[in-house]
């Protein structure tokens, strides 16, 4: 099963309960951090600990779900249309608040190897763009995470 039909399999319908929503939506934002440390074709140990341990905490997700989510992640994250997909879900129900801290969230991972590569820094930015967040709103995470990995080098 590929990660859209894993996403189909849990989508919400307007009809059902709000925590389907929140399935879906966590699933989608799985995929999304996975594609962002993918992007250098080197997701090193440091940030799949990092991505595994922000996914169990702010999504509350299960050692199951877990796995489950990174190994459709992992197939996916190089199918450009699935990616597109995932940030129009994303973007149309996040708010703005909440589509800044996915933003937070994809830089603390692209720099959790005290490393944020070029590779990254432009699949942030493009995401960024398709999740419909400003240009003001990208250059703050980015200091915010640059000045951590500063203070974790230093």
């Amino acid at each position: 099963m590929n990660f859209s039909e894993l996403l189909d399999k849990k989508r919400f319908q307007l009809s059902d309960a709000e925590e389907d929503d929140n399935v879906s939506l966590n699933m989608a934002a799985a995929a999304i951090m996975f594609a962002v440390i993918g992007s250098d074709d080197q997701a090193a140990s440091e940030e799949m600990a990092h991505l595994i341990e922000l996914l169990r905490k702010r999504y509350h997700l299960g050692n199951e779900e877990l796995i489950e989510i990174v190994s459709a992640a992992r197939r996916a994250v190089h199918n450009e249309y699935e990616i597109n997909n995932f940030l129009l879900i994303l973007r149309d129900k996040l708010n703005v608040d909440e589509r800044s801290q996915l933003l937070n969230d994809m830089w603390e991972l692209a720099s959790s190897d005290r490393t944020i590569r070029a590779s990254e820094s432009l699949t942030i930015d493009l995401f960024a763009h398709q999740l419909d967040l400003d240009s003001e709103s990208v250059s703050k995470a980015r200091d915010i995470a640059e000045q951590k990995l500063e203070l974790n080098l230093g």
